[in-house]
């Protein structure tokens, strides 16, 4: 509702663009409007501007024939607001709520609202700012000795803009309004997670009561936070802390238009909790306190007579659309400090990678910190960068932000998801040799969830990897890790073959023995819901666990003992087993030998292992294959590579003939084992003999080895031609001064 004073600008706005010849009301006539108010005449005066100037400087903006133009839009009329004029009506009623406007509190929102205004920055080329307007306007009460020693004075630092830009969160700051107005419970407690916003929130409160856009009650009020940690330092014993948390409250008490914010109430101290809750208890000082879902369970909870004074506010996590807004509000301030520019694709992929590779923290915290931390990183480089100013901050920022605080490559980070999936059965068979179909199979499903044609409420997929042992089932997992991104949580269900053993996957019962200890699958799925599940070897887990992985593959959630939910709807989940592969691997069953029937046979053994139930609400169950010769040919120069890629950090180049690598794989290859027996091969034959030749031996400093094929009858089959660093060095001079003809070899590397 307007006031009669706000009714008279709006009228006088209205008017101006009539004497103007404008068919719409634009921002410059609504200043004009407000500059005839005599309260906002006041303060302009008293700030040392010149309303007469700035009247003058609007009448030559509205004169220009640019003007003209831009207030002239077909079918418009003399009494028409400009889009921009109108956002400003709606956004001062949507802040003011049920209280009367007054014209300061519009003048206060038209600055808000300063982007492309000419009104706004005609103020500010007349020495009117938001800051210089806050200042004059709100009334700053430093508090008593005690209250400025130990707590900060949040409405001076809004009124100041020392704090974050707030949005997308009015309606948690009307609850809170809401709550303070009331006679009984007139205190709030914020539970949400670490980095979700609780403490803006309080920050935009203080705004708002600045800018006026709260009920009359909150007009002089001011909000001081408690620096707990400064409470502590002070004291040298809790004695100390708690006379001086008394000597805090007393001034508090004494000032009515006092309000205390407590940051992370369950970490005070039960003495200093108790002088808290007796000053809430008979409504002398009202309080705003946070904490996290963990705090209140553990903490606020179990003391009742804390909990029951305050009126509870669950502060969710805002989404992708929302943080985007957070952002780009406060990237300002980014900008400023740090004397760089943001590229706004920069800010998007900072919300996307977030979102993908940091699933532990919480919006919009953790973009802010990697913004931030990217304007830091440009400032720290700025020195021996040969970029120009003003310094940019581009996605390729963003991603070397990401890629140290993950651990993931940024090449890995520079690919979009599209590429990833694209490519994912072609990374997958790289790394897993002989397994093309479990690779087809696995990507297939991934594609058909990436594309949004799969069951919302369940997990990615559920796979059962099946198989003899030594054949690729975990190493494809693995590699699925890498290649999408996402956290590898592994179990190895022998550890639960017990029926007791479920409750360390969900949590022991309150007062149950390990009932304070983290459940094994809940919690890190809390702290990591895009992630790749892996229970290996699941047939050998008691049948109570099958029991619990049926809700979780049909609901995609899973409710621990302590009420705690974990949502796996973003996850991967694979179990392997073994079960069939010993079956298969006999010979044919009947008269005919003609046709395998293994792959029936592997059948029956998987009926025969896990219930239907379970098999019902499987994805696909993937089979492995024995490994042949050919496969392990490639395994062969798998490991060869790696372990020439681990010698390449010691300074040692390795080189390997094919027949070196034949007699590897003749006495590696083991169909019933898999690739196993070649890698124990490799290790005891080659990896054995280089580690001591290392350890004080030729390559020691450096150098090169060959590994060729003795063929002797007897002694060691593999014969090491090994040169040292210092030959090697002389041999590449002599090259360079007499080059020869290139030689043809195999080569590791």
């Amino acid at each position: 509702m307007f006031s009669a004073a706000t009714k008279k600008v709006l009228l006088t706005a209205s008017t101006q663009a009539d004497q103007y010849g404008h068919n719409q009301v634009l921002t410059e006539h609504l200043l004009v409007g407000l500059l005839g108010d005599p309260t906002i005449k006041s303060i302009i005066t008293n700030l040392g501007s010149s309303c007469d100037n700035i009247l003058q400087s609007l009448d030559e903006y509205l004169s220009a024939p640019a003007t003209h133009k831009l207030a002239n839009k077909k079918n418009t009329t003399a009494d028409t607001l400009s889009d921009q004029v109108e956002k400003i009506l709606i956004d001062t009623r949507a802040l003011s709520g049920d209280a009367e406007i007054a014209p300061l509190k519009l003048l206060l929102v038209l600055i808000l609202n300063a982007e492309n205004c000419p009104a706004v920055e005609i103020l500010k080329e007349n020495g009117v700012s938001m800051t210089d307007i806050k200042r004059k306007t709100t009334h700053i009460r430093p508090g008593g000795s005690n209250v400025k020693k130990f707590c900060t004075n949040l409405t001076a630092a809004s009124v100041n803009e020392n704090t974050a830009k707030i949005v997308a969160r009015d309606s948690e700051i009307k609850d809170i309004i809401k709550t303070l107005l009331r006679q009984n419970k007139s205190s709030a407690l914020l539970i949400g997670k670490s980095g979700v916003g609780k403490t803006a929130i309080i920050e935009g409160l203080a705004n708002f009561m600045v800018i006026g856009a709260v009920p009359s009650q909150f007009k002089n009020v001011n909000i001081y936070a408690l620096n707990n940690a400064a409470l502590i330092a002070s004291a040298q014993s809790y004695g100390e802390i708690e006379a001086s948390m008394q000597a805090i409250l007393k001034e508090l008490q004494t000032d009515p238009n006092a309000i205390l914010v407590v940051d992370d109430l369950h970490s005070l101290h039960p003495d200093v909790a108790m002088n808290l809750r007796l000053v809430i208890a008979d409504g002398s000082v009202r309080c705003i306190a946070t904490t996290t879902p963990e705090g209140y369970r553990n903490t606020i909870q179990k003391a009742a007579s804390l909990d029951r004074l305050f009126l509870k506010k669950t502060i969710n996590e805002p989404t992708e659309k929302q943080t985007q807004a957070i952002a780009e509000e406060n990237i300002e301030r980014f900008e400023l400090h740090h004397k760089v520019k943001y590229q706004k694709d920069a800010i998007e992929t900072a919300i996307r990678l977030a979102t993908h590779y940091i699933p532990d923290q919480c919006m919009p915290g953790k973009v802010l910190d990697i913004l931030d931390q990217a304007g830091a990183n440009k400032v720290a480089a700025k020195f021996t960068s040969p970029e120009a100013g003003p310094f940019k901050i581009k996605v390729s920022d963003i991603e070397k932000v990401i890629a140290n605080m993950t651990g993931i490559p940024i090449s890995q980070l520079s690919q979009t998801e599209t590429d990833k999936i694209n490519r994912l059965e072609d990374d997958l068979n790289k790394v897993v040799m002989g397994q093309e179909q479990a690779a087809k199979v696995l990507a297939k499903a991934i594609r058909r969830s990436r594309a949004g044609l799969n069951d919302p409420t369940k997990p990615i997929g559920s796979f059962l990897f099946q198989g003899p042992t030594g054949v690729g089932k975990t190493e494809l997992t693995q590699q699925l890790s890498k290649t999408l991104g996402m956290k590898l949580l592994r179990y190895d269900m022998s550890e639960y073959m017990e029926k007791h053993s479920v409750s360390r996957l969900i949590g022991a019962p309150p007062g149950y023995l390990g009932s304070d200890q983290a459940a094994m699958l809940i919690d890190p799925v809390v702290q990591n819901p895009n992630c790749i599940i892996l229970l290996d070897e699941i047939e050998k887990a008691h049948p109570a666990i099958y029991n619990i992985l049926l809700q979780v593959m049909d609901h995609g959630t899973l409710t621990g003992s302590d009420g705690k939910k974990a949502d796996f709807r973003n996850a991967i989940i694979v179990a392997t087993t073994n079960a069939g592969s010993s079956i298969a691997s006999g010979p044919a069953i009947g008269f005919s030998q003609d046709v395998d029937d293994s792959t029936l046979r592997i059948t029956e053994a998987i009926k025969r292992q896990f219930t239907p139930e379970f098999r019902n609400r499987l994805d696909a169950i993937v089979p492995f294959m024995h490994l042949n010769k050919d496969v392990a040919h490639k395994i062969a120069d798998k490991f060869l590579g790696q372990l020439a890629e681990r010698l390449k950090l010691k300074n040692i180049e390795v080189q390997w003939d094919e027949a070196a690598k034949n007699w590897l794989v003749d006495k590696g290859y083991n169909r019933e084992f898999g690739a196993r027996p070649m890698a124990r091969l490799i290790q005891d034959s080659v990896a054995n003999t280089l580690a001591d030749e290392i350890l004080g031996g030729r390559l020691e400093k450096g150098g090169s080895v060959r590994i060729e094929f003795n063929g002797a009858a007897s002694g060691t089959p593999l014969n090491f031609v090994i040169e040292e660093k210092a030959a090697k060095k002389a041999r590449a001079a002599s090259n360079q001064n007499n080059p020869q003809p290139p030689q043809i070899g195999m080569s590791g590397s």
